[in-house]
């Protein structure tokens, strides 16, 4: 048989409400909070990752125009001791040999200067990505004021270890093992019976005409009481999966805490090293500075060969480097 086609007109207003005699409800509240604020922290973790990112960049580029620097005296140097051999080979107290070695040395600083100064201009580049700026638009040049050295910060005792609870990798993991935890009790509460108040209100008729007549008025209210009699099995299963996210989550904050711990060390043992390897690294250059300077003498002075005096200016050059990249 046809079911005959009617109209039916209506309008109303429907709500509900469950008792939350398990404090399911409450639970749930609870845990959304803690996995909003987890969202947060994860946020200002990638935005001081970024930040992070930026600073290592800029000092890269410090580092790195420091290092042009060293190489652009290095090629005017080796540049003034080529047109001196050559000045030597005319008058007839030099060999050609010496005017080869000094065009070879010339012509390897001024190749490297070339790679430093390529480098240079794809970290700049980078740095334009990270703020946000084409790299045709920016320029990269710094104040004056910031082209100075910049001195290694003094970390009192204490501080590593209260830092530690800052970290907004610690606070998220730590929100999320949380959540999990709140979400065990959520599942355990599901085998629980669920009562829930739903009320309804509102005009209903077949008629347009009769929609807002006083007999068109119909209100409805009463209990829904869910009892999950034959869902034990799916219940259950929802509860071993909010365990098993817990031991995640467990294992995931106790990781976090042992790398933070990690990089807090690490970072304390650079600053300790890098200092007293930054002592060497300055006795080394003055040492080399020195040797230099006194090749080049007896070099002026016939007493030393042009091999000798290459050497020394070599690890010079060397040493400038070394020193500057552990500055940077």
């Amino acid at each position: 048989l046809s079911t005959p086609e009617y109209e039916r007109y209506g309008i109303g207003v429907s709500a509900s409400w469950e008792l939350d005699l398990w404090g399911r409800v409450r639970a749930t509240v609870k845990r959304d909070r803690l996995r909003a604020e987890k969202e947060k922290f994860d946020f200002q973790y990638l935005l001081l990752s970024l930040q992070g990112n930026l600073a290592r960049q800029y000092f890269a580029v410090r580092s790195t125009e420091a290092e042009l620097k060293i190489l652009k005296d290095a090629v005017r140097i080796r540049e003034e001791n080529l047109k001196m051999q050559e000045s030597r080979l005319k008058l007839g107290t030099g060999v050609e040999i010496d005017v080869a070695r000094a065009k070879v040395e010339f012509h390897n600083a001024l190749a490297v200067k070339e790679s430093v100064t390529r480098k240079l201009g794809k970290l700049k580049h980078a740095i334009a990505v990270l703020i946000g700026v084409a790299t045709s638009e920016f320029k990269g040049e710094l104040p004056t004021t910031e082209k100075t050295s910049l001195a290694i910060p003094v970390i009192p005792p204490g501080i590593p270890s209260s830092l530690l609870d800052r970290r907004a990798d610690l606070r998220a993991a730590d929100q999320t093992l949380r959540a999990a935890a709140i979400q065990i009790g959520i599942r355990k509460s599901d085998f629980l019976p669920k009562i829930t108040l739903n009320g309804s209100s509102g005009l209903a008729s077949l008629k347009s005409s009769d929609l807002f007549s006083a007999d068109s008025q119909f209100f409805d209210i009463g209990p829904k009481i869910d009892i999950p009699i034959f869902q034990a099995r799916a219940r259950q299963s929802s509860l071993d999966h909010a365990k098993a996210q817990w031991q995640e989550a467990v294992a995931n904050y106790r990781s976090t805490v042992l790398t933070a711990v990690r990089e807090v060390d690490d970072a304390l043992l650079d600053l300790q090293s890098l200092q007293r390897e930054l002592m060497a690294r300055n006795e080394a250059v003055n040492a080399a500075t020195q040797t230099a300077e006194s090749a080049k003498n007896r070099h002026d002075s016939g007493l030393a060969s042009y091999f000798e005096f290459n050497d020394a200016e070599r690890e010079r050059l060397q040493a400038k480097l070394s020193e500057n990249s552990l500055r940077g």
